[in-house]
């Protein structure tokens, strides 16, 4: 994988802690964000901290999200890591 496209997968994990979207909706929109990359979300390891990727040859991606500083916990996480 490049890291353009590593990059792209992390960048989808904020969509997913996102608020006020359904969780099928934000796979669809991550699912969209990261079309170029071969990849799509798996639903079943997925939660709003990690994003389970899968690709047609069966390699898989773990993306994490980080600490949003934009959060209404910013602060608290900032401090605990």
């Amino acid at each position: 994988m490049n890291i353009n496209d590593a990059a792209k997968l992390a960048e989808s994990t904020y969509i997913m802690g996102g608020k006020g979207k359904s969780r099928q909706s934000k796979y669809d929109e991550i699912n969209d964000f990261v079309k170029n990359t071969g990849y799509s979300v798996v639903p079943k390891h997925t939660n709003k901290n990690i994003i389970t990727f899968k690709n047609n040859e069966g390699d898989i991606h773990i993306s994490q999200q980080g600490t949003n500083i934009r959060s209404t916990t910013a602060f608290k996480d900032i401090s605990n890591d």
